[in-house]
């Protein structure tokens, strides 16, 4: 049977105890408005903070590696431009080497050594200058692109390899009638033998066929690049909308929730002076 105490004012603890419960959700629900998100704390929800931290290290190493494919572009046009000049020269060689092949300009044969030499100097010192950030474009070895994120990290799939390979004389095989390397490069043409201008033009033919399959090359990758990025940005989107289901608040339901507890709080304030007014009635058994 209910009985009137001082000493423990029941209906005061209880509305106490419900004020602040609905403070502490008033509190969470002035976090989410302000902040814009439903988890600021791992107490929010635990399980699905450990969910959104991986989608977000996923989506940072997807935007990097679109950065990633994007420099990697960014040095095959480099590479690309420098394999155009190159055939540019190569083409410019062709032309002075189908002319010394004529007897008649047997007279010019030194302007057009001369100029040779030129050519196959330029095409040493692109080979050698040409470079990325520093990086020297046409080395031995692959140039790695990591286009993956935290999911397949170790995998091959998260790697595209490039390989420009060197770009000398030596290399594209123009050995007839060329002495020296870099600026030290002369040509010598005496129409005999391995050393005339036909073999030479043989060689200047082959290089031009041997650049043009670099270039077809080049382009194939800066072709995949471009789709990785495309295919990276398409899985960006839905690891962003993933995370964000999770993360970001629902700004209807809080704003409805900041009305709810508002009001609640106000209730449970009237309800703890009501509590409390509740043993000043035994001052009337004392009348």
């Amino acid at each position: 049977m209910p009985s009137f105490s001082v000493v423990n004012n029941l209906p005061g603890i209880v509305a106490q105890q419900q004020a602040g419960v609905n403070q502490t959700g008033l509190q969470r629900t002035l976090y989410r408005l302000s902040s814009g998100l439903r988890i600021n704390s791992g107490r929010d929800d635990a399980a699905g903070l450990a969910i959104a931290d991986g989608l977000r290290a996923q989506v940072r190493s997807l935007q990097q590696s679109i950065r990633n494919a994007n420099d990697g572009v960014g040095y095959l046009q480099i590479a690309d431009s420098a394999l155009g000049e190159v055939t540019n020269l190569l083409n410019r060689a062709a032309q002075l080497l189908s002319q010394a092949a004529s007897d008649p300009n047997a007279g010019g044969e030194t302007a057009i050594e001369a100029e040779l030499a030129q050519l196959y100097q330029e095409i040493d010192r692109v080979g050698g200058a040409t470079n990325f950030n520093g990086a020297t474009i046409f080395a031995a070895g692959d140039l790695n692109i990591f286009v993956g994120d935290t999911t397949n990290v170790a995998a091959a799939t998260a790697q595209i390899s490039i390989t420009t390979s060197a770009l000398s004389t030596a290399e594209l095989a123009l050995t007839a009638g060329v002495t020296g390397t870099g600026s030290s490069i002369a040509v010598d043409i005496d129409n005999t033998g391995a050393t005339s201008a036909a073999a030479m033009l043989t060689e200047v033919a082959t290089a031009i066929d041997t650049v043009a399959a670099k270039r077809w090359n080049l382009g194939a990758k800066m072709n995949r690049l471009d789709n990785a990025v495309s295919i990276m940005q398409a899985q960006l989107q839905n690891l962003t909308a993933a995370e964000s289901q999770i993360r970001d608040a629902d700004m209807a339901e809080e704003v409805a929730n900041l009305t709810r507890f508002q009001i609640l709080s106000q209730v449970g304030l009237a309800a703890m002076a009501q509590a409390n007014a509740v043993p000043q009635g035994v001052l009337a058994l004392l009348q």
